[in-house]
């Protein structure tokens, strides 16, 4: 790949409500220009999770590009890294077509728990998007 290019990366979860649009809005700004990311869930729920907005913007997240989608609305064709944020079973729930680099992490989801447990999921997330930048060779914004 190309250096200009930016690096496009999904990250999918259950239902595109909490973990996958955090990990979009995170992976986003501490990546910024080096990568294009999108989000997407086997089964959306057509919302993201009000805790997981203002969890994001309480940390300094852009949160108003996030919505809870399904993987028919992202071009697969043009996804160079997918990270499933539910382990191996999200990778094996992927279309076989999908010829994207495959990045299992399994993210405790915190739908339907306090802020705690949102703040936890993110930091959590965090460290990792960190790794991931570091490892493919992205520029990372230092912290907020």
């Amino acid at each position: 790949m190309h250096p200009m290019n930016p690096l496009n990366v999904l990250f999918v979860c259950y239902a595109n409500t909490c973990r996958s649009p955090m990990a979009e809005s995170i992976l986003k700004t501490i990546g910024g220009t080096s990568v294009d990311v999108v989000s997407a869930g086997l089964h959306p729920t057509g919302q993201v999770a009000a805790l997981s907005l203002e969890t994001l913007r309480s940390h300094g997240y852009p949160v108003t590009e996030l919505s809870s989608k399904s993987l028919g609305a992202i071009d697969l064709d043009s996804v160079d890294v997918v990270i499933s944020l539910m382990g191996e079973p999200g990778l094996t729930a992927l279309p076989c077509r999908l010829t994207a680099e495959r990045i299992a992490w399994s993210i405790r989801d915190p739908y339907g728990e306090d802020e705690d447990a949102y703040i936890a999921t993110l930091k959590t997330m965090e460290r990792k998007i960190r790794a991931f930048c570091h490892d493919h060779g992205l520029e990372a914004r230092p912290s907020l």
